[in-house]
């Protein structure tokens, strides 16, 4: 395939919604993230989140699913985070199964990169993006 493009806004939750993803574990998350979209073809524009979800922004080629991307980035970043010795108080990384996806057009892309690396700022402000903030609820909830 010679020309694509596709844009997506991904979003998932730490498994319970625990609140681990400091902005050290965050700075990994980005690097793990990064060596998937390297290896698989696909670009990722923007890492972000709150302590209990990431958010991604990332063009993926056509010939790979959506879940499987995330499934990769999932697996893939569990492992590293999960093999680091820089947090052993960590007792096994694990993401919910479910996430979130949406499409977006390349005119948006500088919104959606300003959305994903302001998501604390968001947050205080009660600012969100419902659509991108969908996300499975915490359990017994």
């Amino acid at each position: 395939m010679s020309a694509w493009r596709t844009y997506y806004h991904l979003v998932w939750a730490t498994h319970h919604r625990e609140h681990w993803l400091t902005p050290e574990r965050m700075t990994m998350l980005q690097q793990a993230f990064r060596v998937v979209a390297k290896d698989q073809g696909a670009f990722t524009h923007a890492v972000g989140g709150m302590p209990d979800h990431v958010h991604v922004a990332v063009s993926i080629p056509p010939t790979i699913a959506v879940s499987e991307y995330v499934q990769r980035l999932k697996g893939s970043s569990s492992r590293f985070i999960n093999k680091s010795l820089e947090f052993p108080e960590l007792d096994g990384l694990t993401w919910q199964r479910e996430f979130g996806v949406d499409t977006f057009g390349q005119r948006s892309l500088p919104d959606v990169v300003a959305y994903i690396e302001n998501q604390a700022e968001r947050h205080a402000n009660n600012d969100l993006w419902q659509t991108f903030e969908s996300l499975p609820p915490k359990r017994g909830s």
